[in-house]
C-alpha cells in the first residue's frame, strides 16, 4: 500500500471539507444580517421613513352620475400597504413597518390598512407606513405593493378591483440617500379617486401614486 499517496489524498480530503465548512459558514453569517442583502457594509444605519398623504385637490367621485364628495368621517377608502423594497441596483433591502420593538409592526411584513380619504383639520391625514433601519448608501428606487379593497362615500359602498393588468407592486424610481444616525423621510401621494376607473358595473384601482417630497432629517 502507498502509505504515502493515501495520506496525500486525506489531507486533501481534509482541506477541501474545511473549506467547505468556512464558505457555508460565511453564508450563513451573510444570511443572518439583512443588510448585506444590499451589498453594503455598515455597521451604522440610518432610518428610512415613508409616509402617504391624499391629494387635497382630489376630493369627489362621480357614481351613477351623481358627484360625490369627501364629506364624513364614516367616508373611507381602503388602502392595503403590503411588502415594501428599497433597491440599490438589482440588490434590495427589506422594508418593516416599524422599529418599535413594542409594536404590532415591528420588524414584520404584515399587510397594513388605511383609511386614505381621513380628513382632519388641515385636510387629509397623513399616514407612516414604512419606518426601516437601512445601510448608509444611495438607493435608486423603491418598491411597494399598495392596492384598494372598498370605497364608502355618501349613500355608497363599492367594493374595488385589481385589475389583472395591474401589478400591486409599485415602482418608484426616485435617487435617495440614507446618512449614518440620520432619518430620511420620503412623502408619497396619491390622487385616491383619479385612481378609481369605472369599468361595466365595478371600479377598478390604477395607482395614481407618485414621490411628491424627500426630507433628510
Amino acid at each position: 500500500m502507498n502509505t504515502k499517496g493515501y495520506t496525500q489524498r486525506i489531507k486533501i480530503f481534509m482541506l477541501l471539507t474545511l473549506a467547505f465548512i468556512s464558505a457555508l459558514l460565511a453564508f450563513f453569517q451573510g444570511c443572518s444580517n439583512e443588510y448585506n442583502i444590499t451589498g453594503i457594509e455598515s455597521s451604522d444605519p440610518g432610518i428610512l421613513r415613508i409616509y402617504i398623504q391624499s391629494d387635497n385637490a382630489d376630493t369627489s367621485i362621480v357614481i351613477a352620475g351623481d358627484t360625490v364628495a369627501v364629506s364624513s368621517s364614516l367616508d373611507s377608502l381602503d388602502l392595503n400597504l403590503g411588502q415594501g423594497r428599497a433597491y440599490r441596483d438589482t440588490n434590495y433591502a427589506v422594508l418593516y413597518k416599524s422599529i418599535d420593538t413594542d409594536s404590532i409592526d415591528s420588524y414584520r411584513e404584515r399587510t397594513k390598512t388605511v383609511n386614505i380619504i381621513k380628513q382632519d383639520d388641515a385636510g387629509y391625514e397623513e399616514y407612516l407606513i414604512f419606518e426601516s433601519f437601512l445601510p448608509v448608501a444611495t438607493f435608486d428606487s423603491l418598491k411597494i405593493s399598495i392596492t384598494a379593497s372598498f370605497l364608502r362615500i355618501g349613500y355608497y359602498q363599492i367594493p374595488i378591483e385589481m385589475p389583472d393588468s395591474e401589478s400591486a407592486l409599485i415602482r418608484f424610481d426616485d435617487n435617495f440617500n440614507i446618512h449614518e444616525g440620520r432619518v430620511t423621510e420620503i412623502h408619497l401621494q396619491i390622487k385616491p379617486f383619479q385612481s378609481l376607473v369605472r369599468v361595466v358595473d365595478s371600479f377598478h384601482f390604477i395607482q395614481d401614486i407618485e414621490v411628491a417630497d424627500i426630507k433628510y432629517l
